[in-house]
């Protein structure tokens, strides 16, 4: 084999193992942008959309198995059992999947929750609306890792769809109670 076909065997293994994000990949570059790169106000408010994410996921996972529920009180728990229950590993893709999400967002998510879980505050949604007017300038500039990029723009747009679902079903209940 000539060298130039090793090179070109080796830059394309290089390149295939870039793209798939491991767990200290997605751990090292979200502790890179510990350092300075987050204000809190950053934090506070990726933090808040990564809790109701996490959240989110826990509770699809029940709605597709409710017999589960007391054996599974947390995510944590679903993470733990899905190692060595294929069906629970079944269930759980297939809800990553349905929000658009894959193994290295859910690694990108938990490692944030678990880097910033001490020093950070949570927003409930009222208190979001106001940075969500330019949450996608706030991403683009204080987020330069582009798996954790990735995920939180999911994050912010399953939000404001979920938002704006139920604005829509409160104004609808609203019509409906009125004389």
């Amino acid at each position: 084999m000539n060298k130039a076909m090793k090179a070109d065997r080796q830059e394309g293994a290089a390149k295939g193992r870039q793209l798939k994000a491991s767990s200290e990949r997605v751990s090292t570059e979200l502790l890179r942008h510990r350092i300075g790169r987050f204000t809190s106000v950053e934090v506070n408010l990726f933090f808040s959309y990564v809790v109701d994410m996490l959240q989110s996921l826990h509770s699809r996972v029940l709605e597709k198995h409710p017999g589960y529920a007391s054996i599974l009180p947390s995510l944590s728990s679903v993470l733990k059992r899905k190692v060595w229950d294929r069906e629970l590993e079944a269930t759980w893709i297939n809800v990553l999947s349905e929000l658009g999400l894959n193994d290295s967002d859910e690694k990108a998510l938990c490692t944030f929750f678990v880097t910033y879980h001490n020093e950070a505050e949570y927003y409930p949604p009222p208190a979001r609306e106001k940075y969500n007017q330019n949450i996608q300038g706030v991403l683009n500039k204080a987020v330069s890792s582009h798996i954790l990029h990735h995920c939180l723009l999911i994050l912010v747009q399953l939000a404001e769809k979920e938002n704006s679902v139920m604005a829509t079903e409160n104004q609808c209940t609203t019509r409906a109670n009125a004389p």
